[in-house]
């Protein structure tokens, strides 16, 4: 499950929902929530990114709503089993602290940002068109310390497709691509804390 070659970042990708039709249903909710609490598309967009996302409705979307209810438990399976592979486990449990779904417009873009203090990010794709929106992650060896090992490779675009789940740990830079294209790409986010076992 850990692509190591990403830039040696354990980064962790999989296909957790294979149904075109229960894709399709996820955006329709998606369409759905957009249109009732935003009156629209483009409406509540922020500004300089073009993109909406659900933190002014609930802080934790995955537990205050029952619209992506079905994908909690298949979440924290597969983050289990990211931190197993991290060797977390012996010393560390780990808490759900927030979710959310980002919509992103025509020409939306987001720039490069962390999730600190979280301890591990993630993300699943109901709708990732491709050359729309290209995930991509920031190269942590600097090249001004490390110009031996990144001269000329500062980020990795991540290939993702619709259904696709996606784990990082939260303190590497990522960002989106701005969307060439007028479609709608959405995904739903979260971020996971750790606390010592007792």
């Amino acid at each position: 499950m850990l692509d190591k070659e990403i830039l040696c970042i354990p980064i962790y990708k999989k296909k957790l929902i294979e149904s075109e039709e229960i894709l399709q249903s996820y955006r329709e909710k998606c369409d759905n929530l957009v249109v009732k609490h935003d009156e629209g598309w483009g409406y509540a967009w922020a500004n300089f990114c073009g993109s909406w996302n659900s933190n002014f409705l609930t802080n934790n979307i995955l537990i205050n709503s029952s619209i992506f209810k079905d994908l909690l438990d298949p979440i924290l399976r597969c983050t289990q089993e990211y931190i197993e592979e991290l060797r977390m486990t012996s010393k560390y449990s780990i808490q759900l602290s927030d979710s959310w779904l980002n919509a992103t417009s025509a020409y939306g873009f987001q720039e490069y940002h962390r999730h600190v203090p979280n301890t591990i990010s993630g993300c699943i794709y109901f709708s990732s068109p491709k050359e729309f929106g290209n995930f991509y992650v920031k190269n942590p060896f600097s090249y001004d310390q490390h110009d031996e090992l990144d001269i000329f490779m500062t980020r990795k675009i991540i290939d993702l497709e619709d259904g696709d789940l996606l784990l990082f740990p939260s303190n590497l830079e990522h960002g989106v691509m701005q969307n060439p294209k007028n479609e709608k790409r959405y995904s739903l986010c979260f971020n996971f804390n750790h606390s010592v076992k007792e």
